[in-house]
């Protein structure tokens, strides 16, 4: 039986299944959840938390699925791998896994994926600076005045492969579409958008550390709070976030690049201790 759903077009195999199973349904009207969880082995309420997303599979039962849906070979080992990226317990391991994912799909298809690209972009806190620097009065492509430029270290060899990467996708100003959009498809954009937080966590930490008072503006509250007070906090940050970058954005006499970064979160909740349960 050949799939109408590729394998290689998903990220998460649950996502897979989903599809696979409203496919199934479409040409057979009989193919139901308790169907599709007989052949498998489970029942349709296990089935149907598997492809909403509120469980995982057993590595066993995911290979009886990978039968049942007709995968062999590549197929079957992309689900697999799929499966493990899925299920990463750590950024670090769900970044090693992500970089198998897109080889497998490369090695398929024998082309680079634009995701991949938005992957890279987002690698090094340094490739959106110096995509920034671009468009700074005066921005030169030679490696040693952006190395100078630079407030943090960053080495000959990593700013040329920035360049490279940076001209070669039109994420410099005059390369070509400089105006072109990071485009990260949605069941990418919390992984890599947590990737590229925590590289810029570190940087702040450096800033701190390195940079005068007068290069950096640093802001720190610690206050206790209700729910409603926390989400009117939520939507001010969201609310300044926005009218902060419409300030920014577009101005035609660039002579620097900033990195701005909004945190608040819980660090201690009543709720834990008990306090706050109403059931006796």
């Amino acid at each position: 039986m050949e799939l109408e759903v590729d394998i290689y077009s998903y990220y998460d195999y649950r996502d897979f299944i989903h599809d696979y199973y409203e496919n199934r349904k479409l040409k057979n009207k009989r193919f139901s959840l308790q169907a599709f969880g007989l052949r498998v082995g489970h029942s349709k309420m296990s089935v149907k938390y598997v492809i909403d997303k509120k469980r995982h599979l057993s590595l066993d039962s995911l290979r009886e699925y990978a039968k049942v849906m007709d995968l062999h070979g590549c197929q079957r080992d992309h689900f697999e791998l799929l499966f493990r990226f899925s299920k990463a317990k750590n950024n670090e391991e769900k970044n090693i896994l992500f970089s198998k994912v897109l080889k497998s799909k490369n090695k398929k298809f024998k082309s680079k994926f634009l995701d991949e690209n938005s992957l890279d972009y987002f690698s090094k806190w340094y490739y959106p600076v110096i995509a920034e620097l671009s468009y700074v009065e005066g921005f030169s492509l030679d490696i040693e005045v952006i190395r100078k430029a630079l407030n943090f270290s960053v080495s000959y060899k990593e700013i040329n492969e920035a360049l490279v990467f940076l001209k070669e996708n039109n994420f410099l100003k005059d390369s070509g579409n400089s105006d072109q959009m990071i485009k990260v498809p949605d069941e990418l954009r919390s992984f890599i958008y947590k990737n590229y937080v925590l590289k810029t966590i570190e940087l702040s930490k450096l800033a701190v550390e390195k940079l005068p008072p007068q290069k950096r503006e640093s802001f720190n509250l610690t206050v206790s709070l209700s729910n409603e007070r926390y989400e009117i906090a939520k939507k001010m940050i969201q609310s300044f976030r926005h009218e902060l970058h419409q300030v920014l954005a577009n101005d035609e006499e660039c002579d620097r690049v900033i990195q701005v970064n909004l945190h608040m979160f819980e660090v201690a909740n009543i709720e834990k201790l008990g306090m706050n349960d109403e059931t006796i």
